[in-house]
Parts: C-alpha cells; sequence; structure tokens
C-alpha cells in the first residue's frame, strides 16, 4: 500500500497539492477524493475554466505499464458516449512526472453520501432513478465490451441541479435546454409528428391516411408499415439527431433528456438519448409555479 508521501505532493499526502499550481496553469483549489491510484482535485486554470484533474499517484508513476494502463482506461469512458459518463478533455505531466487528466468537474454529491445524509435510507423511486440510469449507461458500456470493474455508490455522482433537454412532442416537436440553475437557454422547434403524417397524407395524391404506430419492421411490406415506418422512425433519428447536436454545441456532456407530450411513450423507447417520460411535465411546472406564488 502506498504511503502518505507517495500519493501525491512533495509534502506527503494529497493535500499537500492544494493551492499549488500545477503546469504553471492549473491552480489546486480543493481535494475531492483519493483512491487506490490516483487523487482527483478541483482546479481552475489561468483562463477562468474550472475541471477537475485526476493525479497518478507519485510511487504508480514511476511504473510505466501502469502510466500507460491509467491513461487508456481514461479514454475509454469518451468512447461510451453516454451523458451519464464523466468526460476526459486532456492529459498531461505534473512538474513531477506523474500523469494527469483533465476531466469535467461536476459540482454534487456521491449516492453513498446522500444515503448517508437522508438517514441511511432512500425513496424507492429515487433509488429506481438512480438504478435505471446507471443500468442504461453500463448498456453502453457492454456494447462496446467495456466492463466496469468498480461499481459502487461512492462512484456514482448526483449532480447538483441538472442540465436538461425536454423534447415535448405536441402540435410542434420542441426540443429546450435548461440549465443547472434552471434558466433558459434555448431551443429548437420542428415539424410535430401529427402534421408531418397529415402533410404527407394531403400532398401525395396515392398516399392514404394512416395510424401513427409503430410498425411490427422498419421496412414495410406494404404502403401503411412503410409510412408507419417512415413517420415513427424518422422522428426517432430526428430527435436524437438534435439531441446529439445540441449535447456538442452546448458543451451538456452530462445531461438529462426528458419527453413529455402526446407522442412521446411511442418515441422514447425507440430513441437512444431519450432518459425519462414526463406525462404531466406542464401541469407540474404549472402546480410549482403556483406554490411559489401562492
Amino acid at each position: 500500500m502506498a504511503n502518505q508521501k507517495s500519493k501525491g505532493g512533495d509534502d506527503g499526502g494529497p493535500n499537500a497539492r492544494v493551492g499549488t499550481v500545477i503546469k504553471g496553469k492549473w491552480k489546486i483549489e480543493a481535494l475531492l477524493g483519493v483512491g487506490g491510484m490516483a487523487a482527483v482535485y478541483a482546479a481552475s486554470h489561468r483562463n477562468g475554466q474550472r475541471a477537475a484533474l485526476k493525479i497518478l499517484h507519485t510511487d504508480f508513476a514511476r511504473e510505466k505499464t501502469i502510466c500507460e494502463r491509467f491513461l487508456r482506461e481514461a479514454y475509454v469512458s469518451n468512447k461510451v458516449n453516454h451523458g451519464a459518463t464523466v468526460q476526459v478533455l486532456d492529459d498531461d505531466m505534473t512538474e513531477g512526472g506523474e500523469p494527469f487528466l483533465i476531466m469535467e468537474l461536476l459540482e454534487g454529491e456521491t449516492v453513498r453520501d446522500a444515503w448517508k445524509k437522508s438517514g441511511r435510507t432512500m425513496p424507492g423511486g429515487r433509488v429506481l432513478q438512480i438504478c435505471e440510469r446507471v443500468l442504461d449507461c453500463l448498456a453502453s458500456c457492454h456494447a462496446i465490451k467495456v466492463i466496469h470493474r468498480d461499481l459502487k455508490p461512492a462512484n456514482v455522482l448526483l449532480e447538483n441541479g441538472t442540465k436538461a433537454i425536454v423534447v415535448d412532442f405536441g402540435t410542434a416537436t420542441t426540443f429546450d435546454c435548461v440549465t443547472p440553475k434552471g434558466e433558459y437557454m434555448g431551443g429548437v422547434i420542428a415539424p410535430g409528428i401529427q402534421i408531418s403524417a397529415d402533410a404527407l397524407f394531403s400532398r401525395a395524391a396515392k398516399l392514404p391516411r394512416v395510424e401513427i404506430q409503430r410498425p411490427a419492421k422498419v421496412v414495410g411490406r406494404n404502403t401503411q408499415h412503410s409510412m408507419q415506418s417512415g413517420i415513427v422512425y424518422g422522428y426517432v433519428g430526428l430527435v436524437d439527431g438534435l439531441v446529439e447536436r445540441i449535447i456538442e454545441e452546448t458543451a451538456f456532456p452530462s445531461c438529462a433528456v426528458v419527453a413529455t407530450g402526446g407522442l412521446a411513450r411511442l418515441i422514447a423507447p425507440l430513441s437512444r438519448t431519450i432518459h425519462d417520460v414526463e406525462d404531466d411535465l406542464t401541469l407540474t411546472g404549472l402546480r410549482i409555479l403556483h406554490e411559489r406564488n401562492v
């Protein structure tokens, strides 16, 4: 087991790095956590950017194979392409020769800490919500043959506030972007599913009006199923494509995507980006506004 000195800093222990500047640009603000391989810090760049720095312990930094594995495994997170994974933005080397990763800084608490704070018990609905998110992320990992070897409540972070994209399947299909502070950033408006289906019927002389429902297969064997496939799967592609572009443009790597509206439950199960469906989201919002103003 590495002693305190070998775990980082010349003066003994990971805390010794707090207040120091790495590579002349990253000021270490606070120690966030210490693991068997590395310590994680909150840091600010000289340009004002804040990030998390994960620095390999000094003893391990002397081993070339460990350093290579440290960097290789870190970037696997980026390949998973799931909103619940922490993104690695860059890597570098300290003046002392320890490799470190520059990662997005997430503000929040671990599931373990939240559980302890709530008296070592959590509401069943909240537990299911967390588990659903974790399992969805694991499915994305397994899809590219990645196995998480250290999954535990202490390694699952619950962010303070939530970056969110709300997809509303109404007369128009709208995408609204919300910051963790609840501030509206902007959005996207696309034609609604029903409007598009009506236009297909009314503007194409030989195409019939069809019920909007999921066909048995993507490739239809008749006109009705072919139209249903184009309408349903076409909109799934529209939703996923726009959500992915929004996340890329807004730098929302960890983002909750919530669907609402009349056709949300038709599209959501087929989407790879929608995490949850809230049928009464608008009514819930109106209720909260009322309660805040009475």
